[in-house]
């Protein structure tokens, strides 16, 4: 959480923004669509993270706080067992600042009321880094495959190992986006799960092919700099994911289990 005398403005992020990031993120740390994140000290690893633990009395009321000019997240003490337990609290707490240390980067600054978390009436609520970090935080952890199956708020909180509140929002979260048309800039991954969520022996194949190839996706070796979720490396060649069944330069195909770039098809 930010210090009890600001708020970094951050740029308006709808909730399908959101979970845009938050299926990154799952990307990043190995995550199959629908299932739980893992231990979260080893998806904070993943992400690229240092964990630091600072004393209380530096602390205070902060639980935590993010460094991202030099991917630290800061702990209060007296949280590591929480962390080594891999408590839903501590699992959307860290889950949150991981967030705010990867995209709440050089924003602006807006100064809070003296009392703590109540912003000025300027700064719009979805403008808030906090809002946004539990929204992407939330989204991670109960992604919208996992609310296909478990539509009650404690057996979504006990399987994502998410706090009950949470998941309670969450729910609530995902019935909104239903209940009005989705955008036209609604992510690729997000149109995917409308597909595989109508009942169809074709599309269900076609989620599971989907899937299957997701798993071989996120095999392939990361290019630095570039972002896992749309490029790779196959072999000698770069390979985007939107360019999938195409004879492109950075297309590619599945062929006997193996993910092959159309030049090694090709050329090789």
């Amino acid at each position: 959480m930010a210090t009890d005398f600001e708020d970094f403005g951050a740029h308006f992020r709808s909730l399908e923004q959101c979970e845009q990031i938050a299926d990154r993120l799952r990307l990043l740390i190995g995550c199959n669509p629908g299932e739980p994140i893992g231990p979260i000290m080893a998806a904070l690893d993943r992400l690229g993270f240092e964990i630091i633990f600072s004393q209380y009395a530096q602390m205070g009321d902060a639980r935590a706080f993010a460094r991202p000019h030099v991917r630290e997240l800061v702990f209060r003490e007296d949280l590591v067992q929480e962390l080594l337990d891999d408590t839903p609290a501590a699992r959307f707490d860290a889950l949150h600042e991981a967030v705010h240390g990867s995209i709440h980067t050089g924003q602006s600054r807006f100064f809070r009321m003296a009392e703590g978390n109540e912003l000025f009436p300027f700064l719009r609520k979805e403008e808030s880094v906090e809002e946004q970090a539990d929204r992407i935080a939330r989204a991670a952890l109960m992604p919208r495959e996992m609310l296909d199956r478990l539509r009650q708020s404690r057996e979504l909180s006990d399987y994502a190992r998410a706090p009950l509140r949470e998941a309670a929002t969450r729910i609530k979260e995902v019935a909104s986006i239903s209940a009005r048309s989705a955008p036209k800039d609604v992510s690729r991954s997000i149109h995917r799960l409308a597909v595989a969520a109508r009942p169809s022996a074709i599309n269900k194949n076609v989620a599971e092919a989907e899937k299957k190839k997701r798993r071989l996706w996120n095999g392939l070796p990361i290019i630095p700099q570039e972002d896992p979720s749309e490029y790779r490396q196959c072999g000698r060649y770069r390979i985007a994911w939107s360019e999938f069944g195409k004879t492109t330069e950075c297309g590619w195909f599945v062929d006997q289990g193996r993910i092959i770039s159309f030049f090694a098809r090709r050329y090789d």
